[in-house]
């Protein structure tokens, strides 16, 4: 063995399945954020365009809508499409959150982990 092979063999050769792991794990969230975000772009973009467009309806004025109206409407029209994508955010967090069992881990005196209930928690 060579002084170069030394450091892939430092400490236990099941470390090598939990690094694989690791990566696999974070290749499969790159891949899912790429899907969500390409499926939830085009939805935004509908809700700020149906905001500005509903904007826009409800300043109506003589002419065409000035620059500064289109302005005021694309202002709009994106914080709506922030504000809806907060409150879906929250919906999701506060399900995910009454979904988990609040708990604790602590380390046993043998080595083994123990799950404790916390006081209160239902």
């Amino acid at each position: 063995m060579t002084s170069s092979q030394a450091p892939l063999m430092v400490g236990k050769p099941g470390h090598r399945w939990w690094i694989l792991a690791v990566l696999a794990t974070a290749q499969l969230m790159v891949a899912l954020d790429a899907t969500v975000v390409s499926i939830a772009l085009p939805h935004a973009n509908s809700i700020a365009t149906g905001a500005a467009a509903s904007f826009i309806t409800a300043h109506p004025t003589i002419a065409a809508p000035s620059r500064a109206l289109v302005a005021q409407a694309a202002v709009h029209s994106y914080t709506v499409a922030f504000w809806v994508g907060a409150a879906i955010l929250t919906v999701a967090a506060l399900a995910v959150a009454s979904l988990l069992r609040r708990s604790v881990t602590e380390i046993a005196t043998d080595g083994a982990p123990a799950c404790v209930e916390l006081k209160g928690a239902s």
